[in-house]
């Protein structure tokens, strides 16, 4: 849970909802061994443990049907491939652009290129591609 709000909420609006679970498990330390004992005793020592169990099924079941997923998605081998072609693209027209102006690099082979010049494109194909669409 306190991952959740952690990646719901921006730093400056954390500190309510985390306060409130924290109060909320404060809650349960207090009231939570109170309640275990009077079910005890009203009904037997078996349905302290057997209604925390409901509880946790009822909790996991609902988090897993509606609770989204907030982690970041990792990238899929298919957005990688979009990735590369994309970077192709950008490095061969840089290439040809980079050999046709400059008289210096005619006697380079054509697939070489300038340490700064491929640091540039790098940064600039990085800086236009958006991951995850």
């Amino acid at each position: 849970s306190r991952a959740l709000v952690a990646d719901c909420t921006t730093p400056p609006t954390r500190m309510r909802p985390m306060l409130g679970l924290g109060a909320m498990v404060g809650l349960g330390f207090v009231f939570g061994p109170a309640f275990g004992g009077v079910l005890a005793k009203k009904l037997s020592l078996s349905a302290p443990p057997a209604i925390a169990a409901m509880l946790f099924l009822c909790a996991l079941l609902l988090v897993s049907l509606y609770v989204p997923e907030t982690a970041a998605r990792p990238i899929a081998a298919a957005e990688l491939r979009v990735l590369l072609r994309f970077t192709r693209r950008h490095w061969n027209a840089s290439l040809d652009e980079l050999h046709a102006s400059n008289d210096d690099m005619r006697s380079v082979p054509s697939t070489c290129m300038p340490l700064a010049a491929g640091t540039a494109l790098c940064y600039s194909t990085l800086g236009e591609w958006r991951p995850h669409g």
